[in-house]
């Protein structure tokens, strides 16, 4: 029982550093080949890691307004 307790605390703990590390995060969608995808990472860093054919379609400071940046350009 003090091994499950434990491992429930290291979980909310971890849960609620990754939240709070997201909090003031931007979403950036990408384009290519009418496929988007939302990701942290800046226009920059992003094509420097996926390549040059990506577009860069808009942000948003919340993921659900990144998804519907998304779907307001058509894709999937």
């Amino acid at each position: 029982m003090k091994n499950l307790t434990v491992a429930l605390a290291l979980i909310l703990v971890c849960g609620t550093y990754a939240t709070s590390a997201q909090a003031g995060s931007t979403y950036h969608v990408y384009m290519k080949d009418g496929e988007c995808t939302i990701e942290l990472r800046d226009p920059e860093t992003f094509k420097n890691q996926r390549g040059s054919n990506w577009k860069f379609i808009g942000k948003d400071t919340t993921r659900s307004g990144a998804e519907k940046i998304a779907k307001n350009a058509g894709c999937d």
